[in-house]
């Protein structure tokens, strides 16, 4: 599978999973759980912060890094960072915060 239409699917699932936990009744729940913990509760409440460990969790579980940069982990880290920004632009379109 062409590398753009990787990216384009993961971003797009990172925003969906991203929208989902911090906005929809089902993860409500969760949100009140931890409110009231400093960092985790912005974790929970925020789609933009959610995105950033859920590109973690996608990288990870599809072993996809764009060659980017002739380091890995250069590549790893701009890869994340473009999946954080493109989750972050469709979940601004699907009307999300």
């Amino acid at each position: 599978m062409n590398d753009l239409i990787k990216f384009l699917m993961l971003a797009l699932a990172i925003a969906t999973v991203s929208v989902t936990v911090t906005r929809s009744r089902a993860f409500a729940w969760l949100r009140v759980a931890l409110a009231d913990w400093p960092i985790v509760g912005e974790f929970v409440a925020c789609a933009y912060c959610f995105a950033h460990w859920a590109a973690v969790y996608a990288m990870w579980l599809s072993s996809f890094a764009l060659p980017l940069a002739t380091s890995p982990w250069a590549s790893v880290a701009l890869t994340w960072l473009a999946l954080v920004a493109a989750a972050t632009v469709i979940t601004r379109l699907m009307g999300g915060a």
